[in-house]
């Protein structure tokens, strides 16, 4: 049955009553076969390469440092610990406050995390647990607020309606493949109201990754 998604720990340095926590879920063997033990250790020692890239310098590797038996402590600086949990098939990553951080440290988790798992999307698929056993694909901060519209039977099917403070909206049309030099990524107008033309609202995270940073692209 397994274990259930796992949740970053909660007593000791990391008391719940005082810390704060935000983490996602990392796919992070993307090509790499799960059976093939070879290629997933090679897929791990990337991420945790890349991970580290993505830090702040104040942030110094640590090891042997185990909160539990699922839990291990990547990185550390003077306010947060970097938890990296395991999820089975999949790394769970947690920046998480301690009991002797600076009391500005817990408001600062979530804004800090946001940062950093904005910056590890661009790398890999990320998810968020949504119950216990269940988790959803994890959307970057930078997208709120985008609406997306799909008119299925159109080359340049999908409507790109990005917040704007001048006009309202700027809004832009998307092929599938809108990178490809045969796609299709311009932009429309500003200012204009959806209307039938654009076609059936979307949910964001149903966009291929292609598509989703060549929104990223016109931000």
């Amino acid at each position: 049955m397994g274990r259930g998604n796992w949740c970053p720990p909660e007593y000791g340095q990391y008391d719940s009553n005082v810390v704060e926590r935000n983490w996602v879920y990392v796919d992070y063997l993307n090509l790499a076969e799960e059976e093939d033990e070879f290629l997933c250790n090679i897929a791990f020692e990337d991420f945790k390469t890349n991970l580290f890239s993505l830090l702040p310098k104040s942030f110094k590797r640590v090891e042997n440092d185990w909160p539990n038996k699922y839990s291990s402590v990547f990185a550390r600086n003077g306010l947060f610990d970097l938890i990296l949990g395991d999820n089975e098939s999949m790394i769970s990553v947690c920046l998480i406050s301690r009991v002797d951080s600076p009391a500005f440290a817990h408001s600062l988790v979530n804004k800090e995390a946001d940062k950093l798992f904005d910056k590890l999307f661009d790398l890999y698929e990320l998810y968020v647990r949504t119950s216990a056993w269940t988790i959803e694909l994890y959307r970057p901060k930078w997208s709120i607020g985008i609406n997306v519209f799909d008119y299925k039977n159109s080359f340049d099917r999908y409507t790109i309606e990005i917040p704007d403070k001048t006009y309202g909206n700027i809004i832009y049309a998307m092929s599938n493949h809108p990178r490809n030099p045969q796609g299709f990524s311009q932009f429309i107008t500003e200012g204009l109201k959806p209307n039938k033309n654009w076609g059936e609202p979307i949910p964001f995270m149903s966009l291929n990754r292609e598509v989703i940073f060549a929104i990223k692209d016109r931000l």
